[in-house]
């Protein structure tokens, strides 16, 4: 019995002893093994746009768009939440591309930040001591230094013949500036140029409109992510009071002379505020309306578009608004192409 195990024992083959590491199967094993290929990744989305980071480095802050001295003027260009990072690149190149072509002799606008308030220091010296006069001789070396400061400003400020300012000529040739909106999905670019946001949307339509299927195709896939482009002539704060003193003016001015045969109609978008609701700002804007327009809610000739993002309340007066799919440039093209099916 002790000669049988001694036997076994020596006639058993070797089994190499394998590690963690050796029993893992390899690649090509995992995809001959299993029938089914291997689950894709999931697809990484953008950089959210309200990213402190990209924030800071490529928009400028929402209360920008309110300075008084520099009026904001631009597109609002709506895209998917997650996808903002995308809509911008592919916005700003769809615009200086499609600028230049419409418009070869446009010019950079850029209006120079207000200076100090200018302050006469012999009226404030007067009324702090009566006892001394505007020209006493307690003109101290204060004065001299605010002049100072004052005469650097202004030279900074002061426009050379080609109309550009110190500041102006600091900066690059940007012709657009994208802003903070505070909204998810939603992009404000604003214009740098001497062309009205309008006027441009309006050659940009009759251009693709104009182009061969293939070049619409091709337009449409370089803005896939973008899908609204909204002009924007006017803003104000987000308030019924600022709306009612804004908009009036501008109703009255645009809508007094309108053709009798023309229609108009109202449309109110509001994007994260508390404060203002659509039906307020639609009633209003009905308020400043002439009574002698002709409103017609399915196919008006032009539309009030007011729109409210977070603290800003922007407006435009847009013509073409329904028959151009409410400014959405995917929908025109799609429907160009589908008339063309149509008449094949």
């Amino acid at each position: 019995m002790a000669d049988e195990s001694t036997s076994n024992k020596r006639t058993k083959p070797d089994t190499p002893t394998t590690t963690s590491a050796d029993a893992r199967p390899s690649k090509s094993q995992k995809q001959t093994s299993g029938d089914s290929p291997a689950p894709a990744k999931p697809k990484k989305t953008t950089i959210p746009i309200t990213r402190g980071k990209f924030k800071n480095k490529y928009l400028r802050k929402h209360a920008s768009l309110l300075h008084r001295h520099d009026p904001a003027v631009g597109l609002i260009v709506t895209t998917a939440v997650g996808n903002e990072t995308r809509a911008l690149g592919q916005a700003r190149f769809f615009l200086d591309t499609y600028l230049p072509t419409l418009f070869p002799d446009y010019k950079t606008v850029w209006l120079p930040p207000p200076s100090k308030l200018d302050i006469d220091l012999d009226i404030i010296k007067s009324l702090s001591d009566p006892g001394v006069s505007a020209s006493g001789k307690d003109e101290g070396p204060t004065e001299k230094v605010d002049n100072r400061d004052e005469e650097e400003e202004e030279e900074a400020n002061v426009q050379q013949p080609d109309g550009e300012t110190k500041e102006s000529r600091d900066r690059p040739d940007r012709r657009f500036q994208a802003a903070d909106a505070a909204c998810a999905g939603l992009l404000f670019i604003r214009f740098r140029v001497d062309v009205p946001p309008v006027d441009f949307m309006q050659k940009v339509f009759d251009h693709i409109l104009s182009l061969p299927p293939p070049d619409q195709q091709k337009l449409a896939n370089s803005v896939q992510h973008c899908y609204r482009f909204l002009p924007i002539t006017h803003v104000c704060p987000a308030t019924l009071e600022d709306i009612n003193l804004t908009i009036t003016p501008i109703i009255q001015t645009h809508l007094s002379n309108l053709d009798p045969t023309s229609s108009v109609a109202i449309v109110a978008e509001v994007r994260n505020n508390l404060t203002v609701t659509r039906e307020k700002v639609i009633q209003a804007v009905a308020k400043m309306i002439p009574e002698s327009c002709k409103i017609d809610l399915k196919n008006p000739t032009k539309v009030l578009f007011v729109t409210v993002f977070k603290s800003v309340c922007g407006f435009a007066i847009l013509p073409n608004y329904y028959e151009w799919k409410k400014y959405n440039l995917h929908s025109v093209l799609q429907g160009r192409s589908d008339k063309d099916v149509e008449s094949k």
